[in-house]
């Protein structure tokens, strides 16, 4: 809501070896997006958002299989070549492993997860400056690593 308030917008997705998150504003909004999207992935989880995103991955994980897609196709396919590998789990989640996650889970792994040493930003758009992207991500990556 907050991105959308600055004229911003924000997309995420899944794969089997990343989660990326693509923040789309105008040159002169950059800090403030930049703040914003690094303030909800240090925010905590409250029990509101987590049933907002339980409901919305429960039910694009629902579409997804009822329309049998590529990558539906591609997750059996994973499944049985990659037995016994985390490379053999869907992306999207199985629905009773979404519907039972715990907020205390769900904080171990972004906690574990969403660190410094495995965060990558980029930048891209007429206009914007190399100097001025780095020091927003700096800033916003002191953050990560003076809390919690």
């Amino acid at each position: 809501d907050r991105l959308r308030q600055i004229g911003a917008t924000i997309q995420a997705q899944t794969t089997r070896e990343k989660t990326h998150y693509t923040v789309s504003c105008i040159k002169d909004q950059l800090p403030q997006a930049v703040a914003i999207l690094g303030e909800a992935l240090q925010s905590n989880l409250s029990p509101e958002v987590i049933e907002a995103a339980r409901a919305q991955v429960i039910s694009e994980r629902r579409a997804l299989w009822d329309n049998v897609t590529e990558e539906v196709v591609m997750d059996h396919f994973h499944a049985g070549a990659y037995q016994g590998t985390a490379y053999a789990q869907t992306p999207a989640g199985e629905l009773k492993v979404i519907k039972r996650l715990s907020a205390e889970e769900l904080t171990t792994f972004k906690n574990n997860n969403y660190t410094p040493g495995k965060i990558f930003v980029s930048a891209t758009g007429a206009g914007v400056e190399l100097g001025n992207v780095s020091e927003f991500f700096s800033a916003l990556l002191v953050k990560f690593l003076t809390s919690g």
